[in-house]
């Protein structure tokens, strides 16, 4: 039995006397995205900004398990949370609504019942499950030297570290879905330049909610960071396909060359092409996936201690194979390679 207090004021609930029965857990809903905004934290847009109760901008989250996560992660902030009206009287069986609650009512956050046509609004016609969640904004805080020392002096030493860079990933789905992998992989730290795709709907669709997991930070300059973790005795692995797939950029090269100096590394040439299948991690790494398009530049591949790829079967070696993968799911195959070697 369910009984439920009701205050038609606010349309919230008592916790006291609500008890969900469990339920099983199903896939996530969609997320709705919203401008990315540029200051010195990369704004994550999963939620859409609309007007509040109060006239406010606001962003909201919905789908019962990226609203459950979003809830048990604690990173942002959370003003509100919204069900539908039939559950006024009669609860879901589902054991992430009972959790939603559970967690709202030990924090205070106000819990309000609205129409299901309310709830469509918010996630712009896309499935909502019943749940939304008044937000704040997940921030992705820049990597400073002193965070840098941080990090390294707190890793794991029960395996030898593993961290993941995006370079200039453009498609929210493939960035999503690499941070899906991190998670589901243990990699606990992924880095993004400014010009990845930002954290929209579509990416914490395509994450399963790893984008609330996973720490988050962003890099301005990339051949900066990957000297500092050289110095510190750190391996720098490059994604990419073939040579002849690299991009040139006079500009960078020169830049390059006077870097490599400075580690004693030759400018002129690519680091070696190894099958990730050859590939062992001896020490503390940082793996460099690069976007869509033109992947890693020159300078950043130069940079870099070696050129990893995954290469195709003989027997699909036909004039109709595809000639690479997608960099989402080339980043799955390395990474379960590197952690599993």
């Amino acid at each position: 039995m369910v009984v439920c207090l009701l205050h038609k004021s606010t349309c919230s609930f008592n916790f006291a006397y609500l008890r969900f029965y469990v339920g099983t857990i199903s896939s996530c809903s969609s997320y709705r995205k919203s401008k990315h905004k540029k200051t010195n934290k990369v704004i994550d847009s999963h939620q859409k900004n609309q007007k509040d109760h109060h006239g406010r901008n606001s962003s909201y989250l919905y789908g019962r398990s990226i609203c459950q996560i979003s809830m048990e992660a604690s990173k942002r902030p959370i003003s509100r949370v919204l069900l539908k009206s039939t559950w006024e009287l009669s609860p879901p069986d589902d054991k992430r609504i009972n959790s939603i609650c559970t967690i709202a009512e030990k924090k205070g956050i106000s819990v309000e019942f609205k129409p299901i046509s309310h709830l469509y609004n918010i996630s712009d016609g896309r499935p909502h499950q019943g749940v939304c969640l008044e937000v704040g904004n997940l921030s992705v805080f820049p990597m400073r030297p002193e965070l840098l020392n941080k990090l390294i002096n707190t890793e794991n030493t029960s395996r030898l570290p593993l961290w993941v860079l995006l370079y200039d990933i453009h498609d929210p789905v493939n960035v999503g879905t690499i941070l899906r992998t991190c998670s589901f992989l243990g990699v606990t730290n992924v880095l993004m330049t400014s010009r990845c795709a930002p954290l929209t709907a579509v990416a914490c669709k395509a994450s399963a909610g790893a984008t609330e997991l996973v720490n988050l930070y962003t890099i301005g300059n990339s051949m900066e960071f990957m000297k500092a973790l050289m110095k510190l005795g750190w391996d720098v692995l490059g994604s990419g396909t073939n040579a002849d797939s690299y991009e040139v950029d006079d500009d960078a090269d020169n830049f390059c060359e006077s870097y490599h100096k400075s580690i004693d590394m030759p400018g002129n040439l690519l680091p070696p092409m190894c099958d990730i299948n050859t590939v062992k991690i001896t020490k503390p790494s940082l793996l460099v996936l690069g976007n869509e398009g033109s992947g890693i530049s020159t300078a950043v591949l130069n940079t870099c201690s070696k050129i990893v790829n995954v290469n195709p079967s003989p027997q699909c070696m036909t004039p109709s194979s595809v000639s690479c993968l997608n960099v989402s799911t080339a980043a799955a195959i390395i990474l379960h390679r590197l952690l599993n070697h």
